[in-house]
């Protein structure tokens, strides 16, 4: 059986019993807790210490049993045998949201909202009383809250939330590094090192002002595998991201280089840590897709939506260079959108497209394969809970995919993903890349045909996690010249310091 046809049997049989658990995760109603209630007649039991729930706006409330919490239920005549008391605490949190993914903007979204909490701007407290038998429900998956019938609130009890920054500013250096290991070479590489700012500003009236900077560095030179001498010089640094964010009413406008709405769907299976993520043109051509805008969009202008059930992106662009060729030639304009749905099983599923637009093909051009616009589309759907994440993408493009010798053809790509939380430290990742020519233009041989699994140790809980890690790649593609695609096996760490 092939590599594909493996990772495929194994993903769809995985989504059949999740489907099984996700409808019947959804059959539960109000009535149906209020009847649990009503009917149950049990010994009392005890009451989960910790519930998880989700308001009408979509925001994930996370509620702790709380002794003092308890005595102001007292005050109200709430408190007795057969009730708890919860403190909640709500913030950024929104509905759908996974915790799997420690690439693209993913890692920026958690520091933001770390950043809102800790200058006191991202959170405040609720007490509610929860029957014992719906305390328990609660307990057992995340609930609707106006499926639990007898929520009640109560005074807060004079403890609010607490700000432990003054400053809104979070700053950070993460080191990463990886040991590579193919046929018949070890290198010691740079695995996306990466420094960093970011300022958020909340007013009272909901109005936000980001600015976010994040600088790459090389520490390792590819080649020799020793540390590079000129780390620290202007040759060596380029900007991943930069960055300013205006957010009122659930919806953004972000100016400058900044993560494509188009990943907002191909990232759905952009999930390894060190490999992967080659199947759909978000890093064509052996860039981060700042020009062509399918990456690390710079240049760019985006609308944004809030992250409720349906979420969507518009971003244009003007005035990127068309990489690697001799003659400087931009592409005059770009725009993209993208759409996703999310509910409260945890399903997504969503579409992007991303055009960057040529006025003339030069014969440079020409002779690398590009014939005009470049182009792409990409489907995506996901599933996702405490402990699984599942998710495949699609995608066709034009003028965008190049192989290993510069040569350009349009494609069909194709991933697949499945993350599974061993504990919370462990974490295990399935994956398969598929990218093939498409159409009778080109003439090379390249071919993508990969197999990915991978295992990470994660000894922290900062959203920029430190962890060591283990990924493999088993490939049964095809290189430009004819020749096989390698393995590759990769040992790396990562370190972060975080102000």
């Amino acid at each position: 059986m092939s590599s594909l046809n493996f990772a495929l049997a194994l993903c769809l049989i995985l989504t059949q019993h999740l489907l099984t658990y996700a409808a019947a995760a959804q059959e539960l109603t109000a009535d149906d807790v209020s009847r649990v209630s009503l009917e149950t007649n049990r010994p009392q039991q005890q009451a989960p210490k910790q519930i998880t729930a989700v308001s009408n706006d979509d925001t994930e409330i996370v509620c702790d049993q709380d002794e003092i919490a308890s005595e102001a239920a007292e005050t109200r005549g709430l408190a007795n045998d057969d009730n708890v008391s919860y403190r909640c605490r709500t913030g950024d949190k929104k509905l759908g949201e996974d915790n799997d993914s420690q690439r693209g903007n993913k890692e920026l979204i958690g520091l933001r909202r770390d950043l809102l909490e800790q200058s006191g701007q991202g959170s405040e407290e609720r007490v509610i009383t929860l029957n014992r038998d719906n305390a328990e429900l609660a307990g057992m998956q995340p609930s609707n809250m106006d499926q639990l019938s007898d929520i009640a609130e109560t005074p807060d009890a004079g403890r609010g939330a607490t700000q432990t920054r003054r400053l809104p500013f979070k700053g950070y250096v993460s080191f990463r590094a990886n040991t590579t290991f193919t046929d018949d070479t070890v290198k010691l590489t740079d695995a996306g090192s990466r420094l960093g700012g970011i300022v958020v500003k909340k007013t009272q009236s909901g109005q936000e002002l980001t600015g976010h900077i994040e600088i790459g560095a090389n520490f390792f030179d590819d080649e020799s595998g020793a540390i590079s001498p000129d780390s620290n010089s202007i040759d060596n640094l380029d900007v991943r991201v930069l960055y300013l964010s205006y957010g009122w009413n659930g919806m953004s406008v972000e100016v400058g280089k900044n993560w494509s709405v188009y990943h907002d769907i191909a990232g759905l299976t952009d999930r390894l840590i060190s490999l992967g993520g080659r199947a759909h043109g978000v890093y064509n051509a052996g860039t981060d897709g700042a020009a062509a805008g399918t990456g690390r969009a710079t240049n760019s202008l985006q609308l944004r939506s809030g992250e409720g059930q349906w979420q969507w992106g518009l971003q244009g662009q003007l005035n990127t260079e068309i990489p690697d060729l001799e003659q400087s030639v931009d592409y005059k304009y770009g725009y993209a959108a993208s759409l996703l749905w999310k509910n409260l099983a945890g399903f997504s599923v969503g579409g992007a497209f991303n055009n960057a637009s040529v006025d003339d093909v030069t014969p440079e051009m020409q002779a690398r394969g590009q014939t005009g616009d470049s182009s792409a589309a990409v489907l995506g759907l996901q599933w996702n809970n405490n402990l699984w994440t599942i998710a495949a993408t699609a995608s066709v493009t034009e003028n965008l995919e190049a192989d290993d010798e510069g040569q350009y053809f349009d494609s069909r790509g194709y991933e697949l993903y499945l993350g599974y939380s061993l504990s919370d430290d462990y974490r295990f990742r399935l994956a398969y890349n598929g990218l093939q020519p498409n159409g009778n233009a080109y003439t090379g041989t390249f071919d993508l045909n990969d197999t990915y699994i991978s295992l990470d140790y994660q000894f922290n809980s900062n959203r920029l996690a430190d962890m060591i890690y283990l990924e493999y790649q088993w490939s049964n593609g095809q290189l430009a010249d004819g020749s096989s695609s390698p393995d590759i096996l990769v040992l790396g760490f990562r370190y972060n310091f975080v102000y």
